[in-house]
Protein backbone atom coordinates (compact mmCIF):
# COMPACT_ATOMS: atom_id res chain seq x y z
CA UNK A 1 0.00 0.00 0.00
CA UNK A 2 1.18 3.37 -0.83
CA UNK A 3 0.09 7.37 -1.47
CA UNK A 4 -0.54 8.25 -5.04
CA UNK A 5 0.63 11.75 -6.21
CA UNK A 6 -1.12 13.02 -9.64
CA UNK A 7 0.56 16.49 -10.87
CA UNK A 8 -2.28 17.01 -13.02
CA UNK A 9 -3.67 19.90 -11.31
CA UNK A 10 -0.10 21.55 -9.23
CA UNK A 11 -2.13 23.50 -7.18
CA UNK A 12 -3.60 20.56 -5.52
CA UNK A 13 -0.72 18.12 -5.10
CA UNK A 14 0.11 18.83 -1.46
CA UNK A 15 -3.95 18.56 -1.17
CA UNK A 16 -3.86 15.10 -2.35
CA UNK A 17 -0.61 14.05 -0.68
CA UNK A 18 -1.92 14.72 2.16
CA UNK A 19 -4.91 13.02 2.47
CA UNK A 20 -3.44 10.01 0.84
CA UNK A 21 -0.94 9.81 3.73
CA UNK A 22 -3.82 10.33 6.18
CA UNK A 23 -5.66 7.95 4.68
CA UNK A 24 -2.10 5.48 4.42
CA UNK A 25 -1.38 6.01 8.15
CA UNK A 26 -5.50 4.64 8.71
CA UNK A 27 -4.98 2.11 6.86
CA UNK A 28 -1.83 0.85 8.49
CA UNK A 29 -2.98 1.30 12.25
CA UNK A 30 -6.12 -0.79 11.52
CA UNK A 31 -3.94 -3.84 10.00
CA UNK A 32 -1.72 -3.43 12.88
CA UNK A 33 -4.40 -3.28 15.54
CA UNK A 34 -6.58 -6.64 13.65
CA UNK A 35 -2.75 -8.64 14.09
CA UNK A 36 -2.83 -7.55 17.73
CA UNK A 37 -6.61 -8.63 18.31
CA UNK A 38 -6.11 -12.01 16.24
CA UNK A 39 -2.64 -12.07 18.29
CA UNK A 40 -4.45 -11.97 21.77
CA UNK A 41 -7.65 -14.20 20.08
CA UNK A 42 -4.68 -16.99 19.50
CA UNK A 43 -3.17 -16.27 22.80
CA UNK A 44 -6.25 -16.95 24.91
CA UNK A 45 -7.56 -19.39 22.57
CA UNK A 46 -6.41 -23.12 23.34
CA UNK A 47 -5.75 -25.01 20.08
CA UNK A 48 -7.83 -28.13 19.03
CA UNK A 49 -4.79 -29.35 17.02
CA UNK A 50 -1.18 -30.58 17.95
CA UNK A 51 0.61 -27.37 19.24
CA UNK A 52 2.67 -25.45 16.70
CA UNK A 53 5.63 -23.22 16.88
CA UNK A 54 5.00 -20.06 18.45
CA UNK A 55 6.65 -16.65 17.95
CA UNK A 56 10.33 -15.80 19.51
CA UNK A 57 10.56 -15.33 23.24
CA UNK A 58 9.33 -11.93 24.43
CA UNK A 59 11.26 -9.77 26.92
CA UNK A 60 8.30 -10.81 29.64
CA UNK A 61 8.71 -14.47 28.79
CA UNK A 62 12.24 -14.23 29.15
CA UNK A 63 11.88 -13.04 32.73
CA UNK A 64 9.13 -15.81 33.60
CA UNK A 65 11.42 -18.25 32.22
CA UNK A 66 14.37 -17.20 34.56
CA UNK A 67 11.72 -17.48 37.41
CA UNK A 68 10.73 -20.75 36.38
CA UNK A 69 14.20 -22.17 36.96
CA UNK A 70 14.81 -20.95 39.60
CA UNK A 71 11.84 -22.48 41.13
CA UNK A 72 12.61 -25.53 39.48
CA UNK A 73 15.77 -25.37 41.49
CA UNK A 74 14.14 -25.67 44.80
CA UNK A 75 12.49 -28.79 44.27
CA UNK A 76 12.68 -32.19 45.35
CA UNK A 77 14.41 -34.78 42.87
CA UNK A 78 11.22 -35.86 42.28
CA UNK A 79 9.56 -32.68 41.34
CA UNK A 80 12.25 -31.62 39.60
CA UNK A 81 12.28 -34.89 37.55
CA UNK A 82 8.24 -34.24 36.90
CA UNK A 83 8.98 -30.79 35.73
CA UNK A 84 11.68 -31.97 33.11
CA UNK A 85 8.91 -34.31 31.24
CA UNK A 86 6.56 -31.22 31.22
CA UNK A 87 9.13 -29.19 29.52
CA UNK A 88 9.82 -31.97 27.03
CA UNK A 89 5.80 -32.54 26.65
CA UNK A 90 3.48 -29.65 26.92
CA UNK A 91 4.57 -27.99 23.72
CA UNK A 92 4.84 -24.43 22.71
CA UNK A 93 1.24 -23.84 24.06
CA UNK A 94 1.21 -24.80 27.21
CA UNK A 95 4.63 -24.94 28.36
CA UNK A 96 4.77 -21.22 28.89
CA UNK A 97 1.41 -21.08 30.46
CA UNK A 98 2.46 -23.55 32.99
CA UNK A 99 5.90 -21.54 32.90
CA UNK A 100 3.67 -18.72 34.18
CA UNK A 101 1.85 -20.64 36.78
CA UNK A 102 3.82 -21.80 38.53
CA UNK A 103 5.92 -18.62 39.09
CA UNK A 104 2.49 -17.11 40.30
CA UNK A 105 1.77 -19.41 42.41
CA UNK A 106 -1.34 -20.85 41.02
CA UNK A 107 -2.57 -24.91 40.70
CA UNK A 108 -2.73 -26.54 36.87
CA UNK A 109 -3.50 -29.60 36.00
CA UNK A 110 -0.42 -30.11 35.84
CA UNK A 111 0.55 -29.94 39.32
CA UNK A 112 3.17 -32.33 40.68
CA UNK A 113 1.13 -35.19 43.03
CA UNK A 114 3.02 -36.58 45.95
CA UNK A 115 1.18 -40.11 46.29
CA UNK A 116 -0.20 -41.60 49.72
CA UNK A 117 0.41 -44.79 49.25
CA UNK A 118 -2.87 -46.11 51.04
CA UNK A 119 -4.75 -44.64 48.15
CA UNK A 120 -5.26 -46.17 44.53
CA UNK A 121 -3.47 -44.05 41.72
CA UNK A 122 -5.61 -42.50 38.75
CA UNK A 123 -4.26 -41.35 35.47
CA UNK A 124 -6.11 -39.20 33.33
CA UNK A 125 -5.36 -39.13 29.55
CA UNK A 126 -6.96 -36.71 27.29
CA UNK A 127 -6.68 -33.29 25.29
CA UNK A 128 -8.01 -30.04 26.45
CA UNK A 129 -11.48 -30.79 27.81
CA UNK A 130 -10.01 -33.26 29.87
CA UNK A 131 -7.26 -31.03 31.44
CA UNK A 132 -9.98 -28.24 32.25
CA UNK A 133 -11.72 -30.72 34.58
CA UNK A 134 -8.73 -31.90 35.93
CA UNK A 135 -8.47 -29.77 39.04
CA UNK A 136 -12.17 -30.49 39.40
CA UNK A 137 -11.41 -33.92 39.73
CA UNK A 138 -9.04 -33.74 41.78
CA UNK A 139 -10.50 -31.64 44.49
CA UNK A 140 -13.42 -33.98 44.72
CA UNK A 141 -11.59 -36.82 45.20
CA UNK A 142 -9.16 -35.36 47.39
CA UNK A 143 -8.63 -37.99 50.25
CA UNK A 144 -9.76 -40.68 48.00
CA UNK A 145 -7.38 -41.40 45.37
CA UNK A 146 -4.12 -39.78 43.70
CA UNK A 147 -5.30 -38.24 40.93
CA UNK A 148 -2.97 -37.63 37.81
CA UNK A 149 -2.71 -36.27 34.64
CA UNK A 150 -0.71 -37.18 31.72
CA UNK A 151 1.77 -35.03 31.08
CA UNK A 152 0.57 -33.30 27.72
CA UNK A 153 -2.58 -32.12 25.65
CA UNK A 154 -2.57 -35.69 24.49
CA UNK A 155 -4.49 -35.07 20.87
CA UNK A 156 -5.50 -37.79 18.73
CA UNK A 157 -5.44 -41.40 19.29
CA UNK A 158 -2.16 -41.59 17.03
CA UNK A 159 -0.09 -39.49 20.08
CA UNK A 160 -1.68 -42.04 22.35
CA UNK A 161 0.06 -44.77 20.52
CA UNK A 162 3.52 -42.66 20.11
CA UNK A 163 3.68 -41.44 23.82
CA UNK A 164 1.76 -43.79 26.10
CA UNK A 165 4.88 -45.05 27.69
CA UNK A 166 5.78 -41.04 28.78
CA UNK A 167 2.67 -40.93 29.93
CA UNK A 168 2.32 -44.04 31.67
CA UNK A 169 5.78 -43.72 33.39
CA UNK A 170 7.13 -45.89 35.44
CA UNK A 171 4.31 -45.95 38.44
CA UNK A 172 1.69 -48.83 38.65
CA UNK A 173 -1.97 -47.22 37.91
CA UNK A 174 -4.85 -48.81 39.64
CA UNK A 175 -7.41 -46.31 37.19
CA UNK A 176 -7.00 -44.92 34.09
CA UNK A 177 -9.60 -42.67 32.82
CA UNK A 178 -9.37 -41.26 29.00
CA UNK A 179 -10.17 -40.22 26.06
CA UNK A 180 -9.13 -39.75 22.03
CA UNK A 181 -11.46 -37.85 20.13
CA UNK A 182 -11.82 -34.12 19.14
CA UNK A 183 -8.37 -34.19 17.83
CA UNK A 184 -9.99 -37.08 15.52
CA UNK A 185 -12.91 -35.51 13.68
CA UNK A 186 -12.07 -35.57 10.54
CA UNK A 187 -9.98 -38.80 11.00
CA UNK A 188 -11.75 -42.01 8.99
CA UNK A 189 -13.56 -43.80 11.68
CA UNK A 190 -12.20 -47.12 10.02
CA UNK A 191 -8.69 -46.03 11.08
CA UNK A 192 -9.87 -44.31 14.20
CA UNK A 193 -11.10 -47.45 15.66
CA UNK A 194 -7.64 -49.47 14.52
CA UNK A 195 -5.95 -47.01 16.59
CA UNK A 196 -8.02 -46.92 19.83
CA UNK A 197 -8.13 -50.70 19.64
CA UNK A 198 -4.21 -50.72 19.59
CA UNK A 199 -4.43 -48.14 22.30
CA UNK A 200 -6.66 -50.14 24.56
CA UNK A 201 -4.52 -52.84 23.85
CA UNK A 202 -1.57 -51.53 25.24
CA UNK A 203 -3.45 -49.70 28.19
CA UNK A 204 -4.60 -53.34 29.25
CA UNK A 205 -1.39 -54.33 29.95
CA UNK A 206 -1.13 -51.95 32.76
CA UNK A 207 -3.72 -54.24 34.34
CA UNK A 208 -5.19 -51.20 35.87
CA UNK A 209 -9.41 -50.61 35.28
CA UNK A 210 -9.71 -49.09 32.22
CA UNK A 211 -12.77 -45.90 32.18
CA UNK A 212 -13.01 -44.95 28.59
CA UNK A 213 -14.58 -40.91 28.41
CA UNK A 214 -16.67 -40.28 25.54
CA UNK A 215 -16.12 -37.34 23.21
CA UNK A 216 -18.27 -34.46 24.29
CA UNK A 217 -20.40 -32.44 21.26
CA UNK A 218 -18.44 -29.69 19.28
CA UNK A 219 -20.47 -27.29 17.26
CA UNK A 220 -21.53 -27.50 13.60
CA UNK A 221 -18.72 -25.61 11.82
CA UNK A 222 -17.58 -27.12 8.25
CA UNK A 223 -15.79 -24.45 7.17
CA UNK A 224 -13.13 -24.71 10.39
CA UNK A 225 -13.69 -28.70 9.77
CA UNK A 226 -16.35 -29.18 12.54
CA UNK A 227 -19.22 -31.69 12.36
CA UNK A 228 -20.90 -32.87 15.30
CA UNK A 229 -21.77 -35.85 13.30
CA UNK A 230 -18.43 -36.85 13.42
CA UNK A 231 -17.84 -37.01 17.02
CA UNK A 232 -21.28 -39.31 17.01
CA UNK A 233 -19.83 -41.73 14.57
CA UNK A 234 -16.56 -41.52 16.42
CA UNK A 235 -18.22 -42.76 20.03
CA UNK A 236 -19.92 -45.26 18.65
CA UNK A 237 -17.00 -46.67 17.25
CA UNK A 238 -15.32 -46.44 20.38
CA UNK A 239 -18.12 -48.04 22.17
CA UNK A 240 -17.80 -50.98 20.02
CA UNK A 241 -14.38 -51.36 20.73
CA UNK A 242 -14.87 -50.94 24.69
CA UNK A 243 -17.26 -53.63 24.43
CA UNK A 244 -14.90 -55.93 22.51
CA UNK A 245 -12.47 -55.13 25.53
CA UNK A 246 -15.13 -55.07 28.06
CA UNK A 247 -13.92 -51.26 29.28
CA UNK A 248 -16.29 -49.27 31.49
CA UNK A 249 -18.06 -46.15 29.81
CA UNK A 250 -18.15 -42.77 31.20
CA UNK A 251 -20.59 -40.89 28.98
CA UNK A 252 -19.88 -37.21 29.19
CA UNK A 253 -21.39 -36.55 25.72
CA UNK A 254 -24.34 -37.43 26.81
CA UNK A 255 -24.13 -35.90 30.56
CA UNK A 256 -23.15 -32.65 28.32
CA UNK A 257 -25.43 -32.31 25.27
CA UNK A 258 -28.58 -31.31 27.12
CA UNK A 259 -26.89 -27.89 28.08
CA UNK A 260 -23.87 -27.38 25.51
CA UNK A 261 -25.60 -24.71 23.98
CA UNK A 262 -25.74 -22.32 27.22
CA UNK A 263 -22.10 -23.97 28.70
CA UNK A 264 -19.97 -24.11 25.83
CA UNK A 265 -17.90 -21.22 24.54
CA UNK A 266 -19.09 -19.25 21.20
CA UNK A 267 -18.28 -21.65 18.36
CA UNK A 268 -15.86 -23.55 20.04
CA UNK A 269 -15.33 -27.41 21.30
CA UNK A 270 -14.20 -25.82 25.04
CA UNK A 271 -16.63 -24.89 27.58
CA UNK A 272 -17.54 -22.12 30.56
CA UNK A 273 -15.83 -22.72 33.64
CA UNK A 274 -18.81 -23.63 34.77
CA UNK A 275 -18.98 -26.07 31.84
CA UNK A 276 -15.44 -27.63 33.18
CA UNK A 277 -16.45 -27.73 36.69
CA UNK A 278 -19.80 -29.46 35.47
CA UNK A 279 -17.89 -32.35 33.44
CA UNK A 280 -15.17 -32.63 36.31
CA UNK A 281 -17.83 -33.40 38.73
CA UNK A 282 -19.52 -36.15 36.04
CA UNK A 283 -15.97 -37.84 35.75
CA UNK A 284 -15.97 -37.52 39.94
CA UNK A 285 -18.87 -38.74 39.91
CA UNK A 286 -18.30 -42.03 38.11
CA UNK A 287 -14.71 -42.58 39.58
CA UNK A 288 -15.98 -42.62 43.12
CA UNK A 289 -18.49 -45.35 42.82
CA UNK A 290 -15.87 -47.60 41.08
CA UNK A 291 -14.61 -50.83 44.06
CA UNK A 292 -11.34 -49.36 43.75
CA UNK A 293 -12.09 -46.39 45.25
CA UNK A 294 -14.04 -48.09 47.59
CA UNK A 295 -16.20 -45.20 49.17
CA UNK A 296 -19.48 -46.65 49.13
CA UNK A 297 -19.05 -49.47 51.23
CA UNK A 298 -17.11 -47.67 54.13
CA UNK A 299 -18.89 -48.37 57.55
CA UNK A 300 -18.78 -46.29 60.89
CA UNK A 301 -19.80 -49.20 62.83
CA UNK A 302 -18.25 -50.04 66.29
CA UNK A 303 -14.59 -51.12 65.39
CA UNK A 304 -14.45 -48.84 62.91
CA UNK A 305 -11.04 -46.80 62.69
CA UNK A 306 -11.46 -44.40 59.99
CA UNK A 307 -10.00 -41.64 62.50
CA UNK A 308 -6.52 -43.32 63.63
CA UNK A 309 -3.79 -41.77 62.33
CA UNK A 310 -0.10 -43.73 61.79
CA UNK A 311 1.79 -40.97 63.43
CA UNK A 312 5.05 -42.59 61.60
CA UNK A 313 5.74 -40.56 58.46
CA UNK A 314 7.17 -43.20 56.54
CA UNK A 315 3.86 -45.01 56.46
CA UNK A 316 2.46 -41.99 54.73
CA UNK A 317 -1.31 -42.74 55.69
CA UNK A 318 -4.11 -40.98 56.26
CA UNK A 319 -7.49 -41.18 58.11
CA UNK A 320 -9.52 -42.09 55.29
CA UNK A 321 -8.23 -45.42 54.53
CA UNK A 322 -8.48 -46.93 57.67
CA UNK A 323 -12.07 -48.55 58.84
CA UNK A 324 -14.50 -51.88 58.33
CA UNK A 325 -14.97 -52.45 54.68
CA UNK A 326 -18.73 -54.22 54.29
CA UNK A 327 -18.87 -56.22 51.11
CA UNK A 328 -22.17 -56.26 49.36
CA UNK A 329 -23.11 -59.20 48.57
CA UNK A 330 -24.52 -60.92 45.41
CA UNK A 331 -26.80 -63.41 47.80
CA UNK A 332 -27.16 -63.03 51.27
CA UNK A 333 -26.65 -66.46 51.94
CA UNK A 334 -23.62 -66.75 51.11
CA UNK A 335 -20.47 -67.25 54.06
CA UNK A 336 -18.81 -63.96 55.23
CA UNK A 337 -15.35 -63.68 55.13
CA UNK A 338 -12.99 -61.41 57.20
CA UNK A 339 -9.87 -60.04 55.36
CA UNK A 340 -7.39 -57.89 58.83
CA UNK A 341 -4.60 -56.16 57.26
CA UNK A 342 -2.88 -52.61 56.49
CA UNK A 343 -2.69 -50.94 53.50
CA UNK A 344 -0.78 -54.18 51.81
CA UNK A 345 -4.42 -55.77 52.13
CA UNK A 346 -5.96 -52.60 50.91
CA UNK A 347 -3.91 -53.10 47.62
CA UNK A 348 -5.38 -56.69 47.24
CA UNK A 349 -8.71 -56.89 48.95
CA UNK A 350 -10.87 -55.69 46.18
CA UNK A 351 -9.48 -58.95 43.90
CA UNK A 352 -10.06 -61.59 46.53
CA UNK A 353 -13.76 -60.20 46.72
CA UNK A 354 -14.25 -60.38 43.24
CA UNK A 355 -12.94 -63.58 42.65
CA UNK A 356 -14.82 -64.99 45.51
CA UNK A 357 -17.88 -62.90 44.41
CA UNK A 358 -20.46 -66.14 43.94
CA UNK A 359 -18.79 -68.02 47.01
CA UNK A 360 -18.51 -65.58 49.81
CA UNK A 361 -19.46 -62.03 51.32
CA UNK A 362 -15.61 -60.45 51.85
CA UNK A 363 -15.59 -58.05 54.32
CA UNK A 364 -12.36 -56.14 55.33
CA UNK A 365 -10.65 -54.27 58.63
CA UNK A 366 -8.37 -51.96 57.02
CA UNK A 367 -6.49 -50.76 60.21
CA UNK A 368 -2.59 -48.98 61.35
CA UNK A 369 -2.12 -50.91 64.30
CA UNK A 370 0.61 -53.75 65.73
CA UNK A 371 0.11 -56.23 68.37
CA UNK A 372 -1.41 -54.95 71.71
CA UNK A 373 -3.86 -54.83 74.00
CA UNK A 374 -5.73 -51.63 72.05
CA UNK A 375 -5.60 -53.99 69.25
CA UNK A 376 -7.45 -56.57 70.78
CA UNK A 377 -9.92 -54.51 72.33
CA UNK A 378 -10.94 -52.93 69.01
CA UNK A 379 -10.68 -56.03 67.35
CA UNK A 380 -13.62 -57.73 69.67
CA UNK A 381 -15.48 -54.78 68.16
CA UNK A 382 -15.12 -55.58 64.78
CA UNK A 383 -15.60 -59.37 65.48
CA UNK A 384 -18.82 -58.84 67.14
CA UNK A 385 -22.58 -59.07 65.17
CA UNK A 386 -22.05 -60.84 62.39
CA UNK A 387 -20.71 -64.95 61.50
CA UNK A 388 -17.44 -65.44 59.74
CA UNK A 389 -16.71 -68.65 58.33
CA UNK A 390 -12.88 -67.84 57.38
CA UNK A 391 -10.59 -64.86 58.91
CA UNK A 392 -7.31 -64.44 56.87
CA UNK A 393 -5.49 -61.71 58.97
CA UNK A 394 -1.94 -60.12 59.20
CA UNK A 395 -0.59 -57.29 61.63
CA UNK A 396 3.06 -56.40 60.91
CA UNK A 397 4.74 -53.59 58.91
CA UNK A 398 3.27 -51.11 61.97
CA UNK A 399 5.17 -52.56 64.31
CA UNK A 400 8.59 -53.26 63.62
CA UNK A 401 9.41 -49.99 64.86
CA UNK A 402 12.10 -49.93 67.48
CA UNK A 403 10.14 -49.53 71.17
CA UNK A 404 6.36 -50.50 70.00
CA UNK A 405 7.01 -53.71 70.72
CA UNK A 406 9.17 -55.38 73.13
CA UNK A 407 11.00 -58.49 72.08
CA UNK A 408 9.30 -60.60 75.00
CA UNK A 409 5.91 -59.30 74.46
CA UNK A 410 5.67 -60.46 70.58
CA UNK A 411 4.57 -64.24 70.78
CA UNK A 412 2.06 -63.46 74.04
CA UNK A 413 0.67 -60.39 72.49
CA UNK A 414 0.10 -62.53 69.08
CA UNK A 415 -1.30 -65.46 71.09
CA UNK A 416 -3.36 -63.41 72.37
CA UNK A 417 -4.56 -61.60 68.77
CA UNK A 418 -5.40 -65.66 67.68
CA UNK A 419 -6.96 -65.98 71.29
CA UNK A 420 -9.50 -63.17 70.81
CA UNK A 421 -10.38 -64.20 67.44
CA UNK A 422 -11.01 -67.67 67.87
CA UNK A 423 -13.16 -66.67 71.41
CA UNK A 424 -15.50 -63.97 69.03
CA UNK A 425 -15.59 -66.41 65.91
CA UNK A 426 -14.90 -69.71 67.74
CA UNK A 427 -16.67 -71.69 64.01
CA UNK A 428 -14.13 -69.39 61.67
CA UNK A 429 -11.10 -70.84 59.58
CA UNK A 430 -7.91 -69.05 60.58
CA UNK A 431 -5.18 -68.11 58.08
CA UNK A 432 -2.60 -66.01 59.13
CA UNK A 433 -0.60 -63.82 56.18
CA UNK A 434 3.09 -62.90 57.32
CA UNK A 435 4.42 -59.45 56.44
CA UNK A 436 5.86 -58.16 53.17
CA UNK A 437 9.21 -57.14 52.55
CA UNK A 438 10.33 -53.35 53.14
CA UNK A 439 12.86 -51.70 50.88
CA UNK A 440 15.15 -48.74 50.80
CA UNK A 441 12.89 -45.50 49.84
CA UNK A 442 13.96 -44.61 46.68
CA UNK A 443 15.82 -47.83 46.05
CA UNK A 444 12.99 -50.40 45.74
CA UNK A 445 15.56 -53.37 44.61
CA UNK A 446 17.12 -53.02 48.06
CA UNK A 447 15.65 -54.53 51.27
CA UNK A 448 16.46 -51.90 54.37
CA UNK A 449 18.45 -52.83 56.33
CA UNK A 450 16.91 -51.84 59.44
CA UNK A 451 13.55 -52.85 59.14
CA UNK A 452 14.11 -55.96 57.18
CA UNK A 453 15.58 -57.99 60.38
CA UNK A 454 13.00 -57.22 62.17
CA UNK A 455 10.42 -57.87 60.03
CA UNK A 456 12.24 -61.27 59.32
CA UNK A 457 12.41 -61.84 63.35
CA UNK A 458 8.56 -61.00 63.49
CA UNK A 459 7.31 -63.35 61.19
CA UNK A 460 9.35 -66.08 62.56
CA UNK A 461 7.94 -66.03 66.08
CA UNK A 462 4.80 -65.60 64.75
CA UNK A 463 5.21 -68.29 62.81
CA UNK A 464 5.98 -69.91 65.48
CA UNK A 465 2.67 -69.16 67.57
CA UNK A 466 0.38 -70.06 64.58
CA UNK A 467 2.36 -74.06 64.39
CA UNK A 468 1.72 -73.96 67.81
CA UNK A 469 -1.97 -72.61 68.01
CA UNK A 470 -2.69 -75.02 64.55
CA UNK A 471 -3.52 -71.83 62.25
CA UNK A 472 -2.09 -72.29 58.49
CA UNK A 473 0.79 -69.53 57.10
CA UNK A 474 0.07 -67.49 54.01
CA UNK A 475 3.80 -66.25 53.84
CA UNK A 476 3.60 -63.41 51.72
CA UNK A 477 6.95 -62.75 53.03
CA UNK A 478 8.58 -65.08 51.10
CA UNK A 479 6.11 -64.89 47.92
CA UNK A 480 7.77 -61.28 46.95
CA UNK A 481 11.39 -61.54 48.64
CA UNK A 482 12.59 -61.94 45.61
CA UNK A 483 10.59 -59.79 43.52
CA UNK A 484 11.81 -56.66 44.87
CA UNK A 485 11.35 -54.99 41.20
CA UNK A 486 7.67 -55.19 41.58
CA UNK A 487 8.20 -52.53 44.95
CA UNK A 488 6.90 -48.96 44.56
CA UNK A 489 9.98 -47.46 45.99
CA UNK A 490 7.94 -46.16 49.12
CA UNK A 491 9.14 -48.67 51.44
CA UNK A 492 6.20 -50.54 52.30
CA UNK A 493 3.72 -51.03 48.80
CA UNK A 494 3.79 -52.57 45.31
CA UNK A 495 2.79 -52.51 42.04
CA UNK A 496 -0.18 -53.90 40.61
CA UNK A 497 1.10 -57.28 39.45
CA UNK A 498 2.91 -57.95 42.89
CA UNK A 499 -0.97 -57.09 44.38
CA UNK A 500 -2.22 -59.48 41.91
CA UNK A 501 -0.04 -62.31 42.96
CA UNK A 502 -1.03 -61.27 46.74
CA UNK A 503 -4.58 -61.85 46.14
CA UNK A 504 -4.09 -64.98 43.68
CA UNK A 505 -2.69 -66.75 46.66
CA UNK A 506 -4.88 -65.14 49.59
CA UNK A 507 -8.03 -66.12 47.40
CA UNK A 508 -6.66 -69.87 47.21
CA UNK A 509 -6.06 -70.02 50.57
CA UNK A 510 -9.73 -68.82 51.77
CA UNK A 511 -11.18 -70.94 48.80
CA UNK A 512 -9.46 -73.93 50.42
CA UNK A 513 -10.72 -73.18 54.04
CA UNK A 514 -14.42 -72.34 53.02
CA UNK A 515 -13.91 -75.93 51.46
CA UNK A 516 -12.60 -77.23 54.51
CA UNK A 517 -15.52 -75.34 56.30
CA UNK A 518 -18.27 -76.93 54.26
CA UNK A 519 -17.21 -80.30 54.75
CA UNK A 520 -17.05 -80.16 58.63
CA UNK A 521 -20.60 -79.08 58.42
CA UNK A 522 -21.82 -81.48 55.80
CA UNK A 523 -19.92 -84.52 57.74
CA UNK A 524 -22.22 -84.21 61.28
CA UNK A 525 -25.46 -83.74 59.19
CA UNK A 526 -24.70 -87.02 57.46
CA UNK A 527 -23.42 -88.88 60.64
CA UNK A 528 -26.67 -87.83 62.19
CA UNK A 529 -29.03 -89.73 59.37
Amino acid sequence: MGFVLRLVDPRKARIEVIVNRTAFCIAVCCVCLAGELQAQQNRNQEPTELSKPGPGQSSTESSIDRQYQEWVARLSPEQQAWELVLQAELGTFYLPRHKSDKVAGISNAWDFVEDDPALPRILLIGDSISRAYTLTVREKLAGRANVHRAPANCGPVSTGLAKLDVWLGDGQWDVIHFNFGIHNRNTPVDEYSQQLDQLVSRLKETEALLVWATTTPIPDDPANGMKNGSIVSLNAAAARIMAKHDVKIDDLYTAMAPQVDSLRLPNDVHYTEEGNALLGRCVSKYLLQLPELDVDQESREPGSTSQTVEKDKRHHSVSSPWGLKLGKPNDTDLPRVLLIGDSIMNGYRHQVASELSEEAIVDAWVNPHFQSEKLNGLLKDVLSGREYEVVHFNVGLHGWQEGRIEPVDFKPLTRSLVEVIREKQPKAKLIWASSTPITVKGKPLELDPVATPRIVQHNRLAAEVMVAMGVPINDFYGLLADKLHLARGDMYHWNRPAYKMLGDKATRAIRTALAQHHRQEVLPSLSGN
